[in-house]
């Protein structure tokens, strides 16, 4: 199957949702596309919907893109799961290095080869990072200027 280009992308997976995953889902369901969250925390669905809850009434004044709907958000049972047929996964794991390692190297194993990765880091090197991966070239720093919901602003950073 061809890769489809970043405008033709409908499906996005978040890892971890807390404040940062949280807002990343906002945007992207703002924007009309599918999302898909996982968290290992056991109120991490309901922590989402609240950050969602907040969120929703600055995205109405800003505007929907044509598609979107709090509808098309679904809280997987595992990461694996959640990253299935995503086109673009973005991580945002608590800021440790250990944790984002295992973190990469599960979403690597899970996820399709031609799925771009980035990372919610604002102090880890992506060059730490890709270690556990066996197609780091598709990992990335993607991360946000907060609330990220509302500002367009990312650093974004490639992996060596």
């Amino acid at each position: 199957m061809p890769r489809r280009s970043p405008d033709e992308a409908t499906h996005v997976a978040i890892i971890g949702a807390g404040l940062i995953g949280g807002g990343w889902a906002a945007h992207f369901l703002r924007r009309g596309y599918t999302v898909t969250a996982w968290d290992p925390a056991p109120d991490a669905e309901s922590r989402l919907n609240a950050i969602l809850d907040a969120a929703w009434p600055a995205l109405e004044t800003l505007g929907f893109a044509p598609g979107a709907a709090r509808s098309k958000l679904r809280f997987a049972p595992t990461l694996a799961e959640a990253v299935a047929g995503a086109e673009f996964i973005q991580e945002s794991a608590p800021d440790d290095r250990a944790l984002k390692e295992r973190v990469f190297g599960e979403i690597d194993a899970a996820a399709d080869l031609d799925t771009p990765i980035a990372s919610s880091t604002s102090g880890i090197l992506m060059s730490t990072m890709d270690s556990l991966a066996r197609h780091p070239e598709r990992l990335l720093v993607g991360h946000p200027f907060l609330p990220n919901y509302i500002l367009p602003l990312v650093e974004v950073v490639g992996s060596p």
